[in-house]
């Protein structure tokens, strides 16, 4: 009788997933703006005034909502900058 491989290419597919998962979720909570600090008047990356509504809604709050998504797929652990790839596009411009 052959012996099964204890990992076989389903468990290290799964395992792998789960880790990209746990490391998305990380990265995700490590870009929450904190909620005791004080959100800024105006936006850290590209200087526009960010509205009121925003800075209460999101406590903290350091981008303008056309930056924060932006920031977010920098951060995320899928984008290419993080698995160490140059990306393509110029991630620094608006709508990118």
């Amino acid at each position: 009788m052959q012996q099964r491989d204890p990992m076989d290419e389903g468990d290290i597919a799964a395992d792998y997933q789960g880790r990209l998962n746990a490391d998305g979720i990380e990265a995700a909570r490590a870009n929450l703006p904190d909620p005791a600090a004080e959100s800024a008047e105006l936006c850290e990356w590209c200087g526009d005034p960010i509205p009121e509504g925003r800075r209460r809604a999101q406590k903290g709050c350091r981008l303008c909502v056309n930056c924060q998504p932006q920031k977010d797929r920098l951060a995320s652990p899928a984008h290419p900058c993080a698995r160490g790839i140059s990306p393509s596009l110029d991630v620094t411009e608006r709508g990118a």
